[in-house]
């Protein structure tokens, strides 16, 4: 059977590291860490790893899904959805600048894609919690 990988998607500040970093059960593939190659090093990831895959991914959900999925990758995205100004304190704090309107825009209509893929959507906290139901 293929390995699944969980995406984990979500605007910068929504919590998605954070989420990451509190499900030591899975193997985390950070796209801060791989802004290039990010595809293949999820894919290595899900060739070497008996823990479950999680990737982040910040923006072009669809065409990271679409990547990994053609190379025989089960993709399963999650969502993490958090109020514009939870998601601007969050930024704010770690980047020390301001947040750009943009991401706030898709901080409030983000929702929209996870209702189009039917995928389980919920704030940081919720999210996490629900991965835990995964982990093996």
């Amino acid at each position: 059977m293929p390995q699944k990988v969980y995406m984990l998607c979500g605007v910068p500040g929504s919590g998605k590291s954070w989420v990451a970093s509190g499900l030591p059960e899975y193997t985390y593939v950070s796209h801060d860490a791989h802004k290039t190659g990010y595809v293949d090093k999820i894919a290595e990831a899900a060739a070497s790893s008996d823990k479950p895959i999680l990737a982040d991914c910040p923006f072009a959900e669809r065409e990271l899904r679409s990547q990994l999925e053609k190379r025989g990758l089960v993709v399963e995205p999650k969502f993490i959805v958090e109020h514009p100004l939870v998601v601007k304190q969050r930024y704010e704090a770690r980047e020390g600048k301001p947040v750009s309107k943009s991401t706030l825009t898709r901080a409030r209509t983000i929702v929209e894609k996870a209702d189009e893929w039917a995928a389980y959507r919920g704030t940081a906290e919720q999210v996490k919690e629900h991965l835990k139901k995964y982990a093996k």
